[in-house]
């Protein structure tokens, strides 16, 4: 009988590690974390994510004039889908290109809290500093991480499609 329980711990082990190296081969090379987008391992910025390096993705940067004054957005796609923006302007909004309807939502700071208040729908959500916080826009889910160092005149934030 102990032989045979061999074999099966064997056999079970054998199972297990094939099955965690295939967990470890399929894991997206995207994360989100409090500090922001990690691609590939590295947290990634406004500034470093242009220079990604990824033979599906499509890098594209943008600037936007608005009465508050400039913002500017890198965003990437994966395989022709929104996967990751990084976003700076001089107004506290997250732009978040998506089916919808709005694209650009505006926030206001609750000092009380230490959030900043997304006014989507009926429902104001908060959205916490420096962690990650998930936003449904239609079918799909967004991971947003807004900076620590953001203020309504100069925010930064970063957003991952899942």
């Amino acid at each position: 009988m102990p032989i045979f329980n061999k074999h099966y711990s064997l056999l079970f082990s054998a199972l297990l590690m094939s099955g965690c190296h295939q967990l470890g081969e399929g894991q997206s090379l995207w994360r989100i974390a409090s500090e922001g987008i990690i691609f590939d391992g590295q947290l990634q910025t406004h500034l470093s994510a242009p220079s990604i390096q990824c033979e599906q993705c499509e890098i594209k940067r943008q600037t936007d004039m608005r009465p508050s004054g400039p913002a500017d957005y890198t965003l990437v796609s994966e395989n022709h889908k929104l996967k990751a923006i990084w976003g700076k302007s001089s107004n506290a909004a997250l732009y978040i290109p998506n089916n919808a309807g709005r694209t650009l939502i505006n926030l206001a700071p609750d000092t009380e809290t230490g959030v900043w208040i997304m006014d989507l729908d009926s429902t104001p959500k908060p959205l916490k500093v420096g962690k990650v916080n998930y936003v449904m826009l239609g079918a799909d889910t967004y991971q947003v991480v807004i900076s620590p160092n953001s203020q309504r005149t100069n925010f930064e934030y970063a957003v991952l499609v899942k």
